[in-house]
């Protein structure tokens, strides 16, 4: 009974193998079979990708050797388009890691003749910036208000009004002449997100003059260029006497 390993093989060991006995001058050769050895399969991955949730990123497996390699990728929901087999579109999502971004992992497979080798394709995901704005509205003129996006959690913020960079932290306080928009960009690897929050600037009210209607009946007349709504009033100053009504009744005969 005869054993022999071939530890190492390359393509050239391919062939008839024989094995021959010599006892005392008496040679018996011996045909053992056909020895098919086939090229160790070589590719080169793809660099790894760093990409937002909700982008598609390419994958393609390239330099494959030798010639006639199959490549399969293992079956998974966020691949989207195959291009025969060696080029992928995929479209992972995030999964929650430190950091915002986590780590979303393809198996592809190279088979030739029976050989087989496994790799792991990598790619980056980070997880998209979600908040809302928040800030005082209306404010009277000259007043500020305090507008802030820090529930973006982001890494870079600018904010801007009508183009104008106004400020580069997550919150910053504003006093707008005039109602006015402000808009936030952010980043946070290579995720983005805009927003904006438009800030309501109440003028101040202007009486223009009181109208006589009466003997003890006055009218107050607003400048209707400064300021809107509903405006209270207050006789003397006293709140008991206060009134939504332009028309002041029953004045007692004195400087109000």
């Amino acid at each position: 009974s005869l054993s022999y390993t071939i530890n190492e093989t390359v393509a050239d060991d391919s062939g008839l193998y024989t094995v021959e006995a010599n006892r005392k001058g008496c040679v018996a050769v011996t045909e053992i079979g056909q020895l098919k050895v086939v090229p160790t399969i070589h590719v080169t991955l793809p660099a790894e990708q760093v990409i937002c949730e909700g982008e598609e990123a390419e994958l393609e497996i390239t330099n494959i050797t030798p010639e006639g390699t199959k490549i399969e990728w293992q079956s998974d929901k966020t691949i989207l388009t195959a291009t025969d087999n060696e080029r992928v579109t995929v479209q992972p999502t995030f999964k929650p890691g430190a950091g915002h971004q986590s780590t979303y992992t393809y198996v592809v497979t190279a088979n030739n003749s029976g050989c087989k080798k496994t790799y792991q394709v990598t790619i980056k995901v980070d997880e998209p910036l979600k908040g809302k704005l928040a800030g005082e509205t209306p404010i009277c003129e000259g007043s500020s208000s305090a507008i802030t996006a820090e529930s973006y959690d982001a890494t870079t913020y600018t904010w801007s009004l009508n183009g104008t960079p106004v400020a580069l932290s997550a919150a910053t306080a504003v006093t707008p002449a005039e109602t006015s928009t402000y808009k936030v960009d952010m980043t946070r690897g290579v995720c983005t997100a805009t927003d904006e929050i438009q800030i309501m600037v109440t003028t101040h009210p202007v009486i223009l003059r009181m109208d006589s209607v009466g003997i003890r009946d006055r009218r107050i007349v607003m400048d209707p260029h400064r300021s809107t709504g509903v405006f209270t009033y207050w006789v003397d100053g006293e709140v008991d006497r206060s009134t939504t009504n332009t028309l002041i009744k029953d004045l007692s005969f004195a400087t109000h």
